[in-house]
């Protein structure tokens, strides 16, 4: 059995739908918008199942994971040779001697590699604390040993002093050798010199322009008047 619709429905169905298929498009077009928002939203947030790769296991431009190569890198650096120093020891000591110690090694290391102390040994003089170097010699004086052979690491002596600075007799080079004295103040420290004939005592080089109080204070023990 075929129906069939009249005219004037099919018209009515027709002019609804001249009028409202904008709004139809419209509709489309939103509900399509919607649909790819969401699906931007589910990528950003990952895959569902798919775990994420912890640190600990990341991988290293070389293609070993991190944590592996930090530890070779380790043990490469524990593996490099350690800086030895080479050491002459004498005086009075048990065995004197050339020895090899240890980077950042001190007297006291280069004393006991040398069997110790002897019992001549002037404690006193000696500082056991002290820094060496390579190649250093270190000697050890006796009681009584008025002057030590050579300059040696650890030994306190009070006879090395500084030779002061003749403020009548010194030129520019050597004025400049003193605490706060540049080239300016060593002209002006000669020009003063020139004028007045000379320097009668030490506290006179705080009339020379530019020197005051905090300057000469640094330099009083380095300086005399002869």
């Amino acid at each position: 059995m075929i129906f069939l619709i009249p005219k004037r429905i099919r018209g009515e169905k027709m002019d609804w739908f001249q009028k409202y298929k904008m709004l139809i498009a419209g509709a489309a077009i939103a509900a399509g918008a919607a649909f790819l928002f969401l699906t931007a939203q589910d990528r950003e947030q990952g895959v569902p199942g798919v775990p994420e790769v912890p640190e600990a296991a990341a991988i290293s431009s070389a293609g070993i994971p991190a944590a592996e190569n930090d530890k070779q890198i380790k043990k490469t650096e524990d593996e490099l040779p350690e800086k030895k120093y080479i050491v002459d020891v004498k005086g009075a000591v048990k065995k004197p001697g050339v020895y090899e110690l240890q980077e950042g090694a001190r007297v006291k290391d280069a004393v006991e590699r040398a069997g110790g102390l002897h019992d001549t040994a002037d404690r006193k003089t000696i500082n056991l604390a002290a820094a060496l170097a390579d190649g250093e010699a270190v000697y050890i004086p006796a009681k009584g040993e008025e002057a030590l052979p050579q300059p040696a690491a650890g030994i306190k002596t009070d006879t090395e002093e500084t030779a002061a600075v003749n403020l009548n007799t010194a030129g520019l080079d050597e004025l400049q050798t003193l605490p706060g004295i540049g080239p300016s103040k060593a002209e002006a420290i000669l020009a003063y010199r020139e004028e007045n004939g000379g320097f009668s005592s030490p506290d006179e080089l705080k009339e020379v322009s530019g020197i005051g109080d905090k300057t000469y204070e640094k330099l009083e023990d380095a300086i005399v008047v002869n």
